[in-house]
């Protein structure tokens, strides 16, 4: 009988003792509050957030690049008509017409 009030004894102390040393580094037991209270939440917003910014940069590259696609083909069939260079001759130049443009034709 002795050895089962001394168990009982020594229980207590010990549960006493570990209630005092987490008082004393977390603080009262009405003030403490679990490490992973939000930590799912904020989680869960973060990821959210995440994939609607990924969403919305996804969407203005798609939009972005089917507005090239369309506005290119058109662009493409003036640019090669008009880029088209035309060749006119100029006649040749001698050394007396050149001599002749250098002194301002007098």
């Amino acid at each position: 009988m002795a050895r089962v009030a001394d168990s009982v004894k020594v229980e207590s102390v010990t549960a006493h003792r570990k209630r005092l040393t987490q008082a004393f580094l977390l603080g009262e037991a009405d003030q403490r509050r679990d490490l992973d209270d939000g930590w799912g939440s904020v989680i869960a917003s973060v990821v959210l957030a995440a994939v609607a910014c990924a969403g919305c940069v996804g969407f203005s590259f798609v939009t972005h690049a089917l507005a090239q696609a369309q506005a290119t083909p058109s662009a493409s069939s003036t640019a090669t008509a008009t880029a088209a260079p035309s060749l006119v001759e100029l006649p040749p130049q001698t050394p007396e017409s050149s001599a002749g443009a250098e002194s301002g034709g007098r």
